[in-house]
């Protein structure tokens, strides 16, 4: 944020953001694009009290994101191509999180 970055790429060992932990619950729903709102009540508010669990997206960074406009990418990092695509602006999945229109 402070380099003035337009995007962040998240590299995780999921294909994407989810609605809970898809390792523990079998049905938890993916998402191909959310806004950083829908992100922020995924991961929870933007508040650090004390340590919490630990998850794709930190509830902080989700706030400092939506904050300065900055679009996340969500992907599987082990994949070599996925980050490939994402550094190069096309499509892959995961999740790709932007600001509300306007």
């Amino acid at each position: 944020i402070m380099t003035e970055a337009y995007r962040c790429i998240i590299c995780t060992n999921v294909e994407r953001v989810y609605d809970s932990d898809p390792q523990t619950n079998p049905k938890a729903q993916s998402f191909d694009t959310l806004t950083h709102k829908e992100l922020q009540n995924i991961v929870g508010p933007a508040e650090h009290d004390a340590a919490g669990p630990s998850g794709v997206v930190d509830p902080m960074g989700v706030a400092d994101a939506a904050r300065a406009n900055l679009t996340l990418n969500v992907l599987d990092g082990r994949n070599p191509e996925l980050i490939r695509a994402a550094i190069e602006g096309g499509s892959f999945p995961g999740t790709v999180i932007e600001s509300e229109e306007e």
